[in-house]
């Protein structure tokens, strides 16, 4: 853990879940400045990149920012090979019609929502 905090390791893997539905959540997190980069050992050099990361995060015309962001995921990923994603999970839920109350949040998770569920 200590040479992946200092920026020491080459590579490792990890997940992450999304806190909320955003692409700054992921691009920022990772790349929004050199601590975060170094943080994550991802010691991404380009400045340019983070600069524009930052400023992604004040575009208010969603069509424009979401432009950017797939601007960044295309540089950060295809072109720089700086971060290189796996695989995407997907939850599935056995259900039943007698269980009432089943819902699931925008990101596959139903954590937290079970009080609302009850079988009847």
């Amino acid at each position: 853990m200590s040479l992946r905090k200092s920026g020491d390791l080459a590579c490792y893997t990890a997940t992450w879940t999304a806190d909320y539905n955003d692409p700054d959540n992921y691009i920022y997190t990772f790349f929004g400045s050199p601590e975060s980069t170094k943080f994550r050992s991802l010691c991404y050099p380009k400045m340019d990149v983070m600069n524009r990361v930052r400023d992604a995060r004040t575009i208010t015309d969603s069509d424009k920012r979401l432009a950017e962001y797939r601007d960044l995921e295309r540089t950060i990923v295809q072109d720089d090979a700086a971060w290189i994603p796996l695989f995407s999970r997907t939850r599935l839920y056995v259900t039943s019609e007698r269980l009432v109350g089943f819902q699931h949040a925008w990101n596959g998770s139903v954590k937290n929502v079970y009080r609302t569920m009850s079988v009847e």
